[in-house]
């Protein structure tokens, strides 16, 4: 998790994001959240937590604290073992899987965008 870290902090600064420290967020129900990374640019605030082996239970978790916080939340898989409900309640609830070589993608919103929804990015 370190690796995935490091990287998120590099590609964030390069893309002008401020990174949060601690990467917690308290929550409209009044509970204080904690992401594995989170930065922020302008009113967009976009989370992150790492798995290395993806359950369902990590996406309703990252899930649950999307919704009551409201920020743009990415679940990177670090190894690359998802299983395959993770994969379907990941699509169901609009999170972004991402693996360590798509990291960058999450900081463009249009790219964000279509990743979430399940399709390929529009050509720029």
């Amino acid at each position: 998790m370190y690796y995935e870290r490091l990287s998120l902090e590099v590609i964030a600064a390069r893309q002008h994001w401020q990174v949060v420290s601690p990467p917690t967020v308290t929550g409209r129900s009044g509970v204080t959240h904690r992401f594995d990374f989170m930065a922020v640019a302008g009113d967009e605030r976009l989370a992150f937590d790492i798995c290395t082996n993806l359950t369902e239970t990590d996406v309703i978790r990252t899930f649950v604290k999307k919704l009551d916080t409201g920020v743009s939340a990415c679940i990177i898989c670090a190894d690359e073992r998802v299983a395959e409900g993770a994969k379907r309640l990941a699509k169901e609830y609009g999170l972004t899987l991402l693996d360590s070589n798509s990291v960058e993608s999450a900081f463009e919103p249009r790219r964000l965008e279509a990743h979430s929804l399940g399709r390929r990015p529009a050509a720029a």
